[in-house]
């Protein structure tokens, strides 16, 4: 499993430790790598950062005071087994108190092997986990221990999904390669590779990714984008990405999913969180 290591990808005024694990083989292909972090916010003057993840995810908020700010109304406690629903525009997220959360990543074509609902049900929302999966979730990652923490966590994944392991959805993740490697690709070109109408593709990845086939390949091309720089983002952060056409195009979507320009963005008064909740584009 590993030991715990500092997470470099936290900024200064958020000190902490972060324990990753790779999901195990059997599980490898329902969910991405499991994390502990334990972050300090510090003392600055906006303790908040931007969220905008990849894909669904499940985080237990284990200890702290952490919140997130819905589009229409105030700051939202955050607390035990959560959904974090996939976003149309980063949410943003503010840590009060020290706070230690674990979770994973729910890859797309294993969607309805979590749950019964539909993505688009989660979709640009945090919402809280109930039931005796919930209570496995939660007690799993109260050790102490991060890495004991982390293979109860395992455990309690394994036990949920591999009943349903046959929802697995090989088209959603022939979609989701495309996605990950080729998100300029004409969406009707994207059905017809993977042996669909479009009018089925879009079916598909509101049920397994929450949004629109379009609006999916458009967050990956800008996370890419934010991801080529492998370094902390500067103002000199104006140039226009390969992925993109050119300026103009590179705005659109940076003012989409983040609601500012690239150059703002490399500002960073509120820098964009990773699913690990460390800064990105530093990967844990």
């Amino acid at each position: 499993m590993g030991g715990g290591v500092p997470s470099t990808g936290l900024l200064p005024s958020w000190q902490g430790e972060q324990l990753l694990a790779a999901p195990p083989e059997d599980l490898s292909r329902f969910i991405g790598p499991l994390s502990v972090t334990t972050i300090a916010p510090g003392e600055e003057t906006i303790p908040e950062r931007l969220l905008l993840n990849r894909c669904t995810l499940v985080q237990i908020v284990i200890d702290g005071a952490m919140s997130w700010l819905p589009r229409n109304g105030g700051w939202t406690p955050i607390a035990g087994p959560v959904i974090v629903g996939n976003q149309s525009r980063a949410v943003r997220i503010r840590l009060e108190a020290p706070v230690r959360v674990a979770g994973f990543a729910v890859h797309p074509a294993a969607w309805a092997a979590f749950a019964a609902k539909p993505a688009t049900t989660f979709a640009n929302r945090i919402v809280a986990l109930k039931g005796g999966w919930a209570d496995q979730l939660d007690a799993a990652t109260r050790e102490d221990d991060p890495a004991t923490a982390l293979e109860r966590l395992i455990d309690a994944v394994r036990g949920h999904v591999m009943p349903h392991a046959d929802k697995y959805a090989e088209t959603a993740s022939a979609f989701d390669e495309i996605v990950n490697s080729e998100p300029n690709m004409p969406v009707v070109e994207a059905a017809e590779t993977i042996g669909l109408s479009p009018r089925m593709l879009e079916r598909l990845a509101r049920r397994h990714f929450g949004h629109t086939p379009k609006l999916v390949m458009r967050k990956s091309r800008l996370l890419m984008a934010i991801e080529e720089t492998r370094r902390p983002l500067s103002p000199a952060f104006d140039r226009v990405s390969d992925l993109f056409y050119d300026a103009s195009h590179q705005n659109r979507d940076f003012r989409l999913f983040l609601d500012r320009t690239p150059i703002a963005f490399a500002r960073r008064e509120r820098p964009l969180l990773s699913a690990g909740l460390v800064d990105m584009p530093a990967r844990a």
